[in-house]
C-alpha cells in the first residue's frame, strides 16, 4: 500500500468512472472505476506532497466528461 496516497470513497449506488485526477501543481494521478460502496487508494506521484484540494474529471451515462473539485480530507 502506497505511504502517500489519495483515499477515494463512492458513497453512491452507481459506478463512477474516473478519467482524470489532477494535483495543484497539475500532475496527474492514475485513476479508474470505483463502483459503489468502494474505497480506492491511489498513489500519489513520486515527490508529491498530499494536495489540499484535487481537480477530477468524471464520465457521466452518455460518457461525456464531467470536471469537478474536491477538498481532501472532506467527508
Amino acid at each position: 500500500m502506497p505511504l502517500h496516497a489519495l483515499q477515494v470513497t463512492n458513497p453512491t449506488a452507481y459506478h463512477v468512472t474516473l478519467s482524470t485526477l489532477t494535483l495543484a501543481d497539475g500532475r496527474k494521478v492514475d485513476v479508474d472505476m470505483i463502483a459503489p460502496g468502494q474505497q480506492v487508494r491511489y498513489a500519489l506521484p513520486t515527490g508529491a506532497s498530499m494536495p489540499n484540494q484535487v481537480t477530477f474529471q468524471w464520465l457521466d451515462d452518455y460518457g461525456t466528461p464531467r470536471d469537478q473539485q474536491a477538498t481532501v480530507g472532506a467527508p
